[in-house]
């Protein structure tokens, strides 16, 4: 039961991180593979980091358990490689589609690992 509380809790802080991030792109009318000004990009990395230690905390507290947060940051970094190989646009330069996926794995997954050690002292982590 406890390997299932963990993976529900990593499943559930992924699609929140999902829905948090396709709020965002809906809200600023941008896509996330169009090119964008250094200041969207910066924008969208604070509301990513931002969003991700809220996720990895609830997904922290969801599991019962500090690897769900590490389960979500793996979801972060695995689809977001799939998505590089998968949805490579050829008339585009790789700077200008590789921005928000490059945000959500080297400064988001990072961040959800950050928001599920917020519960450290209060959950096992074994």
């Amino acid at each position: 039961m406890r390997i299932f509380r963990i993976v529900v809790g990593a499943l559930l802080g992924y699609i929140l991180s999902a829905a948090t991030s396709i709020a965002w792109f809906l809200f600023t009318h941008h896509a996330p593979t169009a090119p964008a000004t250094v200041l969207y990009m910066a924008l969208t990395a604070i509301y990513g980091i931002a969003c991700s230690i809220v996720v990895g905390y609830l997904a922290a507290r969801i599991g019962g358990n500090i690897a769900s947060a590490y389960g979500v940051a793996f979801l972060l970094v695995f689809l977001s490689l799939w998505s590089i190989f998968e949805s490579h646009p050829t008339h585009a330069a790789p700077a200008e589609y590789l921005w928000s996926i490059l945000i959500s794995m080297l400064l988001m997954a990072p961040a959800t690992v950050v928001g599920g050690h917020l519960l450290r002292n209060r959950i096992p982590t074994g």
